[in-house]
């Protein structure tokens, strides 16, 4: 996945903006567009998006070409890149008509926000145009741009004909540049390519030199703090991969220092998080995670400004910050005594965890206003269930747990990568009835590392619901399936998942009043037929009052109609959905058309103050070993707006289906929780001849609120 987004290649390794176009060279320009212009850039290269759009928005500003462009290129920093493609697109004949560097630089925005858009082909087009455009007005710096760009572009390809000999005539054309600001962000970017380069096609040592001196030739050319603060701590985290502790600090506090004069976020956060990594390596665990904390408070206003549903760049600058952070906090509480300082540390680690959790969700779904009611901890007081936070470290697996506000904490000595390659094949073996019970041997060794070292503790509290906050891999199993050597987990406890705690509505018991209920059956779209929708929605109308469409009936704008109709309190839809790691390509299959989940959150936000209380999709998939599809199913309840979801992590047979669903609302009926009623139907098909295997009963997952 392509990432760009001007000014900020250091925070999201993307695209070179072109170089400033001097907004008081054309006559007659008002002093305010000026001053937008200027304020605009510098908060663009602070890391600061989100001033820059409302700065942008000022209803006092005329809107100009250059403000046009501007904006269009904040808002896809902001995530919203279709709508900047359609404003570049809007703009397209006007930009023909002005002056030929505002083309080029409208040229290098677009391309920017084109590779946002995965059109690498028509970016690279643009890119050589706006390099063609500046060299006919002897514009060196502009021709740069687009050379950069370029070198950018032939490494995410993996390109390497010729790559050292155009490494080598873009550092001649730097040298022979004017001394600058823009000279000072171009050697930047630079050396951040060389840097790159070596690290991922394992080129020669030498290469860090030379990536050194061009962060080196920064601090010669500007005396501007976020410029300097860039060059300082690039070349500390050089020092860093040298493992010259003790200069990688000097430089990184430098940084630091240079980064909070020109207030800029998110360089403050990497810096910290730089400093944490250094203290630890010289075993200063308080520093290390003072460090840490200050990095992970100031992401929360970093991922304010950063492009969301990206993925890419969520997991790698924001989620190790955090994992980190816990890693460093739980060695520091592995030292105390269980009293009131651990459980402060155990406390923080969660809490961090939460915002993490939240952040992921954001991200997925390119949503910032995901949050619903937070929880008060005295909410599980006498509820009998646990919450599990699983942490996946390098070198161990973390579990916490917390029983009515308290916490404990259980090592396990199996570090990320071997877990995630358990998880994978217990996947695997899992979902394929025809494979007997060869999932058994993962489906032991995944219980005894995630629920065998708190067994005795959720014994001794009577706990009859283990909550799970999985993260990762741990995703895209059902942890029903677990096994002791004796029995499945369900068959000891009921079972809920949830993103975050956080991000949970709880409201009790529901009333069940009245259900629209709804599904295809038929083969439409190139799908396969589902014959036993039409038993399993007969089923669920014996038992309530329900409103039915199927098939023919089941469009688009008819069930969109439907869910924005606040009588229902559970919507339960028997059809195909696919969950994808893109948000934008995930649906439900209608009659006529596809059920976007953007489609499904804008209707249902129709209804917030009258929620669903339950929102089923009984035949789901997402793609074993995707782990950010399976974030997405686990975030369905919250983008939707339900209470809670009950939703499958793979298709299986749809009479087995039929089967659980008359099982699950069966057990409503006698005012179980949803948990409760879940355990109760996958334990009749585990009891059955037909459908035992837990490739039947097993990926049924109940989403958010488990009563």
């Amino acid at each position: 996945m392509r990432c760009a987004l001007p000014f900020l290649l250091i925070l999201l390794g993307g695209g070179v903006q072109a170089a400033d176009i001097d907004a008081g060279t054309d006559a007659g320009i008002e002093d305010r567009e000026r001053y937008t212009w200027e304020t605009v850039q510098d908060l663009r290269r602070a890391g600061r998006n989100v001033e820059a759009l409302e700065l942008l928005n000022h209803q006092d500003l005329e809107t100009t070409f250059r403000i046009s462009v501007l904006r269009a290129a904040v808002l896809a920093g902001r995530g919203h890149v279709e709508r900047a493609l359609e404003m570049f697109d809007e703009m397209q004949n006007e930009a023909a008509a002005q002056p030929v560097d505002l083309q080029a630089f409208f040229l290098t925005e677009h391309a920017n926000v084109m590779l946002l858009g995965f059109d690498a082909g028509q970016a690279q087009a643009y890119f050589e145009r706006a390099a063609e455009l500046a060299r006919r007005i002897g514009r060196s710096d502009l021709v740069l741009v687009a050379e950069l760009n370029r070198l950018r572009m032939q490494i995410e390809d993996k390109n390497l004909a010729g790559l050292e000999e155009a490494f080598d005539s873009v550092a001649a054309q730097l040298r022979e540049q004017q001394q600058g600001e823009e000279l000072a962000r171009l050697w930047l970017t630079f050396g951040q390519l060389r840097q790159r380069a070596q690290r991922e096609f394992n080129y020669p040592e030498q290469w860090l030199a030379l990536a050194l001196d061009a962060y080196s030739r920064v601090q010669q050319v500007t005396g501007k703090p976020d410029a300097l603060g860039w060059s300082f701590g690039l070349s500390g985290a050089l020092y860093e991969q040298a493992g010259r502790v003790e200069e990688a600090l000097l430089l990184t506090g430098r940084a630091l220092f240079h980064a909070q004069q020109a207030y800029a976020p998110a360089q403050i956060y990497r810096w910290d998080w730089q400093l944490g990594r250094l203290y630890r390596q010289q075993g200063d665990l308080d520093a290390a995670q003072a460090a840490y904390a200050r990095a992970v408070n100031q992401l929360d206003e970093v991922r304010k400004n950063m492009v969301r549903g990206s993925g890419d760049s969520f997991v790698r600058l924001v989620e190790p910050v955090y994992r980190e952070f816990a890693d460093v906090t739980l060695a520091q509480a592995a030292l105390l005594q269980d009293g009131t300082s651990q459980q402060s540390l155990l406390r923080e680690v969660r809490d961090r965890l939460e915002t993490l959790k939240q952040a992921e969700v954001e991200d997925y779904f390119a949503n910032e206003c995901l949050a619903t009611d937070a929880v008060a901890e005295r909410y599980f007081s006498n509820r009998n269930a646990a919450i599990l936070y699983p942490v996946l470290l390098e070198d161990r697996l973390e579990m916490l747990i917390e029983i009515d506000g308290h916490f404990s904490r259980f090592a396990t000595p199996v570090g990320r990568n071997r877990l995630t390659n358990v998880v994978r094949t217990f996947r695997r073996n899992l979902e394929r009835s025809t494979a007997a019970d060869d999932f058994m041997e993962q489906a032991v060794e995944l219980y005894d590392w995630l629920v065998r070292p708190g067994l005795t503790l959720l014994d001794e509290n009577d706990i009859q619901t283990l909550v799970v906050v999985p993260e990762g891999p741990l995703r895209t199993i059902p942890i029903s399936a677990l096994h002791s050597g004796n029995s499945f987990l369900i068959e000891e406890r009921s079972v809920a998942t949830t993103p975050a705690i956080n991000l949970t509505r709880q409201r009790g018991l529901a009333q069940y009043d009245s259900l629209l209920v709804g599904g295809v059956s038929k083969p439409v779209q190139g799908f396969a037929e589902l014959p036993s929708v039409e038993r399993e929605l007969s089923a669920i109308s014996s038992l309530y009052e329900t409103t039915a469409i199927q098939d023919e009936e089941f469009k688009l704008q008819i069930v969109s109609s439907a869910l924005g109709d606040v009588t229902y309190s559970v919507a339960h839809f028997a059809t195909h959905g696919e969950v994808n790691r893109d948000y934008r390509k995930s649906f439900l299959l209608t009659y006529d058309d596809k059920l976007t989940l953007n489609r499904l959150q804008s209707v249902l936000q129709e209804r917030q103050d009258e929620p669903l209380d339950l929102l089923v999709l009984s035949a789901c998939q997402t793609a074993a070993g995707d782990d950010r599809a399976a974030l997405g199913l686990a975030g369905i309840a919250v983008q939707s707006g339900a209470k809670s979801a009950l939703a499958s992590l793979w298709s299986i047979s749809d009479s087995a289906t039929a089967e659980l669903v008359e099982h699950f609302y069966d057990g409503l009926l006698d005012q179980t929780t949803k948990a409760d009623s879940l355990r109760q139907a996958q334990l009749s098909l585990l009891a059955s001849d037909e459908f035992n295997h837990p490739a039947f009963w097993a990926p049924y997952l109940l989403i958010g609120n488990w009563l």
